[in-house]
């Protein structure tokens, strides 16, 4: 039995890498009469631990967690007691699908209002999901995923690598390079190496594995600090495994219905 169904209130658990923006988070939703924050977490691994110990209704997660992925985390506990809330400053399409396809019961921005976020956790504990408009037609739209090898292409694009690099480095052909950037351009209409790396970033395909943040909406230039661009594979992973069966049973149902007996 929930805290919840006992009558009490909502028992959260916020996984954040930033210190102060966890603490702030905490302080304002510990003014919440119908709120209790648990715990907290900065990294994935202690995440983990924390949330299996501790049980919370809700857990408010940040998607980028240093060089890991708070979609590890989701995964982990899909099915369980647990409805999570997935918590960016990124509005990246990837992430949207990520968080609706993984069973998340909703997805803020961290420049969104408190009564955004206190709607979503309120719904979350009731079983209930709060996706936006935007959200649900990003995850109806038939985008293809990368594959691990254009993965690899694009992050080294982004790197400002020329074809005969990545070849070298890939062990391949350069025109096999060559042959995978021109399907990618066609296959999302882009023009040039630095429109497909720009696109990456702001698809959430790639991710600075030096700063959690990569700046604003759009992200920054990929090709500064070359080096530091690389294909967010546990996002992606997380996603791909999901609808490349065909799409995995919607395991917020049971949460849900284990609210309401």
């Amino acid at each position: 039995m929930t805290s919840i169904e006992a009558g009490g209130g909502i028992r959260l658990v916020i996984v954040d890498d930033h210190p102060l923006v966890a603490a702030g988070l905490g302080a304002l939703l510990g003014t919440e009469p119908d709120i209790e924050v648990i715990g907290y977490a900065s990294t994935v691994e202690s995440g983990l631990a924390l949330i299996a110990e501790r049980r919370p209704d809700v857990v408010v997660c940040d998607i980028q967690i240093g060089d890991r992925s708070g979609f590890v985390l989701l995964e982990a506990f899909a099915g369980g007691p647990a409805a999570f809330v997935m918590f960016s400053s990124h509005d990246h399409p990837a992430y949207h699908k990520a968080a609706f396809e993984g069973g998340a019961f909703g997805f803020v921005l961290k420049d969104g209002s408190s009564a955004q976020l206190l709607e979503g956790i309120r719904a979350a504990a009731a079983g209930r999901m709060t996706f936006s408009i935007e959200t649900l037609r990003t995850v109806r739209r038939d985008v293809p995923l990368p594959s691990e090898r254009e993965l690899e292409i694009i992050g080294l694009v982004a790197q400002g690598q020329s074809n005969d690099e990545i070849a070298r480095d890939l062990s391949i052909r350069p025109k096999t390079v060559e042959s995978h950037l021109r399907s990618l351009f066609d296959r999302h209409g882009l023009a040039s190496r630095t429109e497909l790396a720009l696109h990456a970033v702001q698809q959430g395909w790639i991710r600075r594995m030096d700063r959690p943040s990569p700046g604003g909406p759009d992200g920054p230039e990929p090709h500064e600090e070359a080096g530091h661009w690389v294909a967010d594979r546990e996002t992606l992973g997380t996603l791909s495994s999901r609808l490349g069966a065909g799409g995995r049973r919607d395991k917020r149902g049971s949460r849900a219905a284990s609210r309401t007996r």
